[in-house]
């Protein structure tokens, strides 16, 4: 019995760290062996060594229009910063008697897990599509006071859709919930909503580096939010902050943010161009998709401004397409160079085992078949010559 007790105990806590971004840093890890002597050196990489987390504080308070600085938080990873986030205006709303979240559209899976495996105290309303703004208002109407927060993806992690940021505001506002974002995918560069949320949070793992290569995250505070206060104590108590090398890791890297985006999404322009006359793709999902372009158009900083990621619903088994494309394959995205994915077999194998899983991915618009590509900086050219080597209409 006491083994199976620990068993348990420590697969909570593999939960705990796996969702909420705790962790160990590589190059923390590799100090420690280099001052054990069980390895000769740290790895030589370009490094800015001057006062790091400034230098990125700075550029991203530029990108996100912040008044100042000091309202950017950064995190040992983009997980732990939106987990902070959550847990710091989760325990504020508890205290006025508020223990439910409104989430909309299905997200990034570790975000869904701080509330499935109860990482924090907090209940949760999906609302499908989050592109239905009568639904998320008549939701948060119907649940006024007891909603402690909504929280959305701009766009969304896998299915690229985007809320009405504003009417999603509006309705905070007139409730007093908090209104978490995540701009990941989005980015500040392209998208401006840090005056719709309280906090917005970023993967600076993403496309601020570009050099998957180095974890971290951070939280932007609203200084014009009514939580913005328990939110800047909140986030240091309940957030990791950054190992060192780590930061001066990211602070080598995100100066070229900016520029890095911009080619990303002239290349994403071109690349779904491409694939939206492919037979073997039924429809493409992208920032411009649908019902959700007409929600990220009122966001967007600039035209043609998707970002780099695109979800491909193919017509063929997704082995006729993944196997052969020349891509490196991985699970991330947000680097210079293009990635392929099978996001549904990655995010969700456990679904895909049984007849019961498929059927509830079906209902929430995801199948096997389905690739996820993000698309890096290097010439559109060559990036759509690899593409017609295993589309061939």
């Amino acid at each position: 019995m006491a083994a199976r007790g620990d068993t348990a105990a420590a697969e909570r806590v593999r939960e705990f760290v796996k969702h909420t971004g705790c962790h160990l840093s590589s190059r923390e890890a590799e100090g420690v062996l280099v001052r054990c002597r069980a390895l000769p050196t740290q790895q030589e990489e370009p490094l800015a060594p001057d006062r790091p987390e400034d230098a990125i504080s700075a550029e991203l308070a530029r990108a996100y229009g912040a008044r100042d600085a000091a309202d950017v938080f950064l995190h040992n990873s983009g997980m732990n910063a939106v987990a902070a986030a959550v847990e710091t205006l989760t325990r504020v709303q508890h205290e006025r008697g508020r223990k439910l979240w409104l989430q909309l559209g299905w997200i990034f899976f570790d975000t869904m897990s701080i509330f499935e495996k109860r990482l924090s105290d907090a209940d949760r309303i999906v609302i499908p599509d989050p592109s239905d703004t009568e639904a998320i208002v008549a939701t948060a109407l119907a649940h006024a006071g007891d909603l402690a927060g909504i929280i959305g993806e701009i766009p969304s992690n896998p299915l690229l859709q985007t809320p009405d940021v504003a009417a999603v505001r509006e309705v905070a506002d007139r409730i007093g919930a908090a209104v978490v974002l995540d701009t990941s995918i989005g980015t500040p560069w392209n998208v401006d909503v840090l005056s719709f949320s309280d906090v917005t949070c970023e993967s600076l793992t993403k496309y601020a580096t570009g050099s998957a290569d180095v974890l971290m995250g951070a939280a932007v505070v609203n200084a014009a939010s009514p939580f913005a206060g328990e939110l800047r104590a909140g986030l240091h108590e309940h957030g990791d902050r950054p190992f060192s090398r780590d930061a001066a890791r990211v602070a080598a890297r995100i100066p070229g943010y900016e520029a890095r985006i911009r080619q990303v999404n002239r290349n994403t322009m071109a690349v779904v161009e491409f694939l939206e006359a492919q037979n073997a793709v039924r429809r493409v999902a992208w920032a411009y998709s649908d019902r959700s372009a007409r929600n990220y158009t009122k966001i967007h900083r600039a035209p043609s401004s998707p970002g780099g990621l695109v979800l491909l619903d193919l017509a063929v088994p997704i082995e006729q397409i993944y196997d052969p494309l020349p891509f490196p394959k991985g699970p991330s995205f947000g680097a210079d160079f293009t990635m392929a994915s099978p996001q549904v077999f990655i995010a969700h194998n456990d679904m895909l085992a049984t007849v019961a899983g498929r059927e509830e991915l079906r209902e929430r618009g995801l199948h096997r078949d389905m690739l996820r590509i993000s698309v890096g900086i290097e010439e559109p050219e060559s990036l759509i010559d690899s593409l017609r080597q295993v589309f061939r209409h």
